[in-house]
């Protein structure tokens, strides 16, 4: 029997373990952040810098919200930089290694996902009984190569991963718990409550799973106490930055009555033709999903058919509530990131997918005799291993190509343009524009960190494509600058070199500033020499 338990934790134990193996892969393919990556890594570095600090430093950005993971990246900075005696300030130091803070950050959160992920197998079977039913749902992660991207990155989208884990166990409780007692009852409620205010303060794209509390909550007096428990735990989650809950509301409030991406654009709530292209843009860039919801929601309509037969049978009646919850969740996910478009916003619908197939399976087993459920677990199974493989291989080599690409070009700026003055553009390859882009979001601590990196590195000036500025962390003049320098070197990627130009040209009030192209990579990514005009 003990034998028997030893080897269902080593099955248990191997998804996860190919799940960590996958994310350190495909983060070696990638590189250092600050190549390709820094967009939001380096402003949850500098906002986690702040609150390490431990003395009201408030975190200067809050979209996200994201304040969990500014929270948990300060407390492994400051022991980090306890444990590393280098010498300088913690401030310093973060700003000196910013690499080595983010790989050991990325490095834990990693393990906290891979733990999670373990323990979900682990939970499943014990509520369960299935090893292969246990088996499957632990290769929720490997639905969407998204989901990987969230891994990789130090941003709200990695927490989203084992949070929605944590739902997904919760699940899975309700869909083999068959006790009515009050303590049950009142310790999902709580869970729901605490998991749900976590995954909120993480990232408000978690919202669509509030379907589930309220749905599977019996009675108006659960569902109140959910929804007060919720909201004391939320406040208490984002308290590092309630400071800024005022802009954060009014940021929110733009995101429903403005119609493009980050709260901006025309008020009209929704640009219908922006609207359909994202709607295809969701399903063509993930086609499992396409599969996974077109089930969902015919095994749903099905379901509604054949509810007399399911009324017979209390398992039945729980798989068929699931099945609603998440069909609405999907749903209302899938709208709002169409209306407000970044296909990683679709994580918490994405792990939802093989768990949503998973009671496809057992509700058409039942409605036909002939179906064995089985049969659809190894299909499900199947079908994920090797989606999943083939998405990890394939992004292994583009992150691997990407990652060369952009080091040629930021080994030519430090080596064969060393000594010209370079105008960066944010996002573009370089440790110099990471560090200026994460500290254009540290709040009250800007000017600190500005001029404590202007004594870091070369480069004080430059271009932010979203804005169409150019951004100083000096306090010299731009216009004074560009004009005795006279020829710049710039690095663009995709932004528009004419918006660059322009940009100059209004700063220095002059109208014939000229540029040559030097260089393009693989990913696009271009240098020019700029002539500023007289």
């Amino acid at each position: 029997m003990k034998s028997n338990g030893s080897l269902k934790f080593l099955l248990l134990l191997i998804i996860p373990a190919l799940f960590m193996l996958s994310g350190t892969m495909l983060k070696h393919a990638q590189g250092p952040y600050y190549l390709n990556f820094y967009d939001p890594t380096y402003v949850y570095l500098i906002n986690s810098l702040n609150l390490a600090q431990m003395s009201g430093y408030g975190v200067g950005h809050f979209d996200h919200p994201g304040t969990t993971v500014q929270t948990a990246g300060a407390v492994i900075i400051k022991i980090f930089h306890s444990l590393r005696n280098s010498g300088d300030d913690i401030v310093a130091d973060v700003l000196k290694n910013p690499e080595e803070y983010l790989i050991l950050m990325n490095r834990i959160f990693g393990f906290i996902n891979t733990l999670f992920l373990l323990l979900l197998g682990l939970f499943t079977l014990k509520v369960s009984g299935n090893i292969w039913y246990s088996l499957m749902i632990e290769l929720s992660p490997f639905s969407s190569i998204e989901n990987f991207f969230g891994y990789i990155i130090v941003a709200p989208d990695n927490f989203l991963i084992f949070t929605s884990i944590c739902m997904l166990g919760l699940l899975i409780y309700y869909l083999y718990n068959e006790e009515e007692n009050s303590l049950s009852k009142q310790a999902i409620i709580v869970s729901f409550a605490l998991v749900f205010a976590f995954g909120m303060a993480t990232k408000i794209s978690f919202f669509p799973l509030a379907v589930f509390p309220l749905l599977l909550i019996k009675g108006t007096r659960g569902k109140i106490t959910f929804i007060v428990i919720s909201m004391i735990a939320f406040l208490f989650f984002v308290l590092p930055a309630i400071g800024n809950y005022g802009e954060f509301a009014n940021w929110v409030k733009d995101l429903f009555i403005r119609s493009s991406n980050y709260g901006e654009g025309d008020a009209t709530i929704i640009n219908p033709r922006e609207f359909l292209e994202h709607l295809v843009m969701i399903f063509e860039k993930d086609t499992f999903f396409l599969i996974t919801y077109a089930v969902t929601i015919a095994t749903t309509f099905l379901s509604l058919t054949k509810r007399n037969f399911i009324k017979t049978d209390p398992s039945m009646q729980r798989q068929f509530k699931l099945l609603i919850a998440v069909s609405i969740t999907m749903t209302i996910q899938i709208l709002i990131v169409a209306k407000q478009y970044r296909q990683h916003y679709m994580i918490p619908a994405f792990m939802l997918s093989i768990f949503s197939l998973s009671l496809c399976a057992s509700l058409l087993a039942s409605f036909f005799n002939s179906m064995k459920i089985i049969y659809g677990r190894i299909v499900i199974f199947v079908l994920i291993v090797g989606w999943g493989t083939y998405q990890v291989l394939f992004n292994y080599d583009l992150g691997s190509f990407q990652k060369n690409e952009a080091a040629k070009i930021d080994k030519m700026l430090r080596e064969d343009f060393e000594g010209r003055f370079v105008v960066s553009t944010f996002a573009t390859a370089g440790k110099q524009p990471a560090l200026a882009f994460g500290i254009s979001y540290a709040g009250s601590q800007t000017d600190r960190y500005r001029a404590m990196l202007c004594e870091l590195q070369q480069n004080h000036i430059f271009y932010n494509p979203w804005k169409k500025i150019l951004y100083s962390i000096s306090n010299e003049s731009i216009k004074d600058v560009l004009l005795k320098e006279k020829k710049i070197i710039h690095q663009n990627w995709g932004y528009g070199i004419h918006d660059f130009i322009k940009s100059v040209d209004d700063s220095c009030s002059v109208s014939n500033t000229s540029f040559t192209k030097i260089y393009t990579n693989g990913n696009g990514e271009s240098l020019y020499e700029v002539t500023v005009g007289d």
